[in-house]
């Protein structure tokens, strides 16, 4: 069973775990980051990633929508599609 949902710290580092676990390596490259208003904020990056003992980088456009509380970061979304993380922002 695949969880969608990790709460608090300790999720954050359960999620990220699980999503490691097939890749040698993960890099992550900032293209922007943009104030989308009532406190979200969206990153849009490009990915490169490694799956064990391929030797293929897989490049990937990818996004994160974070939502503030109060200064500090309350939620995270995760996308592999950054068009639907712009809809989700109400940007587009």
């Amino acid at each position: 069973m695949q969880q969608d949902e990790f709460e608090g710290l300790q999720g954050l580092v359960e999620g990220w775990g699980i999503w490691m676990q097939p890749w040698e390596s993960f890099h992550v490259a900032t293209e922007d980051l943009v104030d989308a208003g009532e406190g979200e904020v969206l990153f849009l990056g490009r990915a490169t990633a490694r799956l064990r003992d391929s030797g293929v980088d897989i490049p990937q456009e990818i996004a994160s929508l974070f939502g503030t509380e109060g200064g500090r970061i309350a939620s995270i979304r995760y996308y592999l599609d950054q068009a639907q993380a712009r809809r989700d922002a109400g940007l587009g």
